[in-house]
């Protein structure tokens, strides 16, 4: 079995959990790396890996800011099916429009590859209720305020923030390599008090359903 990739975008995020992933690494096929931080250095990162280590799936883990009308939990961790991303495009406010509404898919696709538009669909292995149907949006900067999440809810009807996957999916997306996408909702977007964010109980809780993942993952190989 071709080893499992864990990508945890930053050492801050990897610290919480560390002594749980280095006794996953010790029972199972797994290799861990830090993806870098934002929306445009994990896809040059995550490619890297892919070619150096050749995985079977990529699992992307960390933290994340969940939208105040969204029913996700603080503190709790869920798998996300789809991945959108803010801020490509022309324009600004009402007036902006992303490179689908304008016609041009940011990859228009080639004989091995699918086109890549404002969405992609991360994972058809996620049984529903775990994660079917909820959607990320990976932005350049997270919500200063609770005005700019609401906002981003509104304009793309998505469950949560990032700064990693869309880069992470568009990399593996291109290297035909499937993705897992679990985040540790640690605050609400737009909550810049960290002393109300629950990072530590988000991480361990996106733990274990890497975990489950892996373990899964091992048995089906083996059976």
């Amino acid at each position: 079995m071709p080893p499992i990739l864990l990508l945890i975008p930053t050492e801050f995020e990897y610290a919480f959990v560390k002594e749980r992933v280095e006794l996953l690494t010790s029972k199972d096929k797994l290799i861990v790396a830090t993806c870098g931080f934002g929306p445009v250095l994990p896809a040059a990162l995550t490619a890297e890996k892919i070619c150096q280590h050749h995985p079977s799936q990529v699992i992307l883990c960390g933290i994340a800011g969940a939208y105040a009308a969204a029913s996700l939990r603080i503190g709790a961790a869920y798998e996300f099916s789809r991945v959108s991303l803010d801020g490509v495009g022309a324009g600004q406010g009402t007036e902006f429009k992303t490179p689908s509404q304008m016609g041009w898919p940011q990859f228009s696709g080639d004989v091995d590859r699918p086109s890549i538009g404002d969405t992609i669909d991360i994972s058809d292995t996620i049984d529903v209720g775990d994660g079917a149907g909820r959607t990320l949006l990976t932005v350049c900067s997270a919500a200063g305020d609770r005005d700019l999440a609401n906002d981003r809810y509104q304009r793309y009807a998505t469950d949560a923030e990032d700064m990693e996957a869309f880069a992470v999916a568009a990399a593996c997306t291109l290297q035909n390599v499937p993705l897992r996408v679990v985040r540790a909702i640690s605050n609400i977007a737009g909550d810049r008090d960290h002393s109300k964010w629950k990072s530590a109980d988000a991480m361990h809780s996106a733990m274990d359903i890497v975990e489950r993942i892996v373990v899964e993952a091992v048995t089906d190989d083996q059976s």
